[in-house]
């Protein structure tokens, strides 16, 4: 009977650690500018994101047409201001892609070189609701976000955890410097 209650307060514990993840997981709205009025807990789960400035790119959520995104007008500028002269680069690294992913209000693009995805990545993310977009290249072991926003915890989870993914990936690739042991 002991070990049947201690079970059950395990499964209670953990659904509970779930929901605090669920709920702390959901991005909330702030205020983008100096004195711009916003109402304290309005959540971005509330709205359809679907339908904001960008909700014209919502059909190819879950495809492979990334050409039709990159050829938007709006994301086409935002992305050659963003990148500049390491726009061409950028395009190198997404020849082989994933799916359109959707997270929260962002379409997640990302994929790699041809023949070279373990040393050249890529990833863009469009806010579809207010438009904002972020990209990140990984090179050669490197990896540079290019964004607008003002702090690293401003932007999106997404790419925070695409630079947090591409820094494992490399670590792992390398054996520890201290406390390791390879026996052949």
């Amino acid at each position: 009977m002991e070990s049947v209650k201690r079970w059950l307060n395990l499964g209670i514990s953990l659904t509970l650690v779930c929901v605090i993840l669920a709920v702390s997981s959901q991005e909330t709205v702030r205020a983008e500018k100096p004195g711009e009025k916003f109402e304290e807990g309005f959540r971005l789960d509330k709205i359809d994101l679907k339908v904001g400035k960008l909700g014209h790119l919502a059909p190819y959520i879950g495809t492979y047409w990334f050409e039709k995104v990159f050829e938007d007008p709006h994301v086409k500028k935002r992305m050659e201001q963003l990148l500049g002269d390491r726009l061409s680069h950028f395009m190198k690294n997404v020849d082989v892609r994933g799916a359109i992913e959707f997270q929260g209000s962002k379409m997640v693009l990302r994929g790699g070189r041809a023949h070279e995805t373990h040393r050249e990545r890529a990833i863009l993310i469009v806010n579809v609701y207010d438009g904002k977009i972020h990209a990140g290249i990984f090179s050669e072991g490197r990896t540079t976000i290019f964004s607008r926003e003002k702090r690293y915890g401003y932007l999106s989870s997404a790419i925070r955890e695409w630079v947090r993914l591409e820094e494992i990936e490399t670590m792992v690739e390398k054996p520890p410097a201290k406390n390791f042991e390879w026996v052949k």
